[in-house]
């Protein structure tokens, strides 16, 4: 019976610990996940006002297509790369023009996403501008790379998973 006991007493510490660390762990990342949270991050950090923070907006919602087209056009591109190289033994024509059509999508996607980034950069005061185009510049000649211990791991562009 102890032993039984002991068994309980231990799976529900530990359910009880891992609940714990998952639901603190989902809290630290604050507003990430809900409507608008970044758009008030931004607003706050760079210190929008009224008429700046709108004509973001609207760059924001007009971008969004466009970023959803690529975000669409680099999951596939990964989907069909991922599928050569599982059916593969080797490096082949086939997987080499995969890889070519993904570094292609990737950059078209980095040229979109800086353009959008200079046209939300205009809307700011010169010196939130600066600050504004120093943090993103990290997006832009630095993008996930997918490594397990990369900061900025993951198979798609920051951007797509926002």
């Amino acid at each position: 019976m102890k032993r039984t006991s002991l068994i309980l007493l231990t799976a529900a510490l530990v359910g009880f610990g891992s609940f714990g660390a998952s639901y603190f762990a989902g809290r630290s990342c604050c507003n990430v996940g809900k409507p608008g949270s970044e758009m008030q991050w931004l607003r706050q950090t760079f210190q929008l006002n009224d008429s700046q923070f709108t004509a973001v907006k609207q760059l924001q919602e007009s971008y969004k297509p466009t970023c959803d087209q690529l975000c669409a056009r680099i999951a596939t591109a990964n989907t069909n790369l991922d599928h050569l190289i599982q059916t593969s033994q080797g490096v082949t024509p086939e997987i080499e023009a995969a890889l070519k059509e993904s570094s292609a999508v990737r950059e078209d996607c980095r040229k979109a996403m800086l353009g959008h980034i200079y046209q939300v950069a205009a809307q700011m005061s010169p010196e939130n501008r600066e600050r504004y185009l120093k943090l993103m510049k990290n997006r832009i000649i630095m993008p996930p790379t997918g490594h397990p211990d990369s900061p900025m791991n993951g198979d798609q562009p920051d951007h797509c998973s926002e």
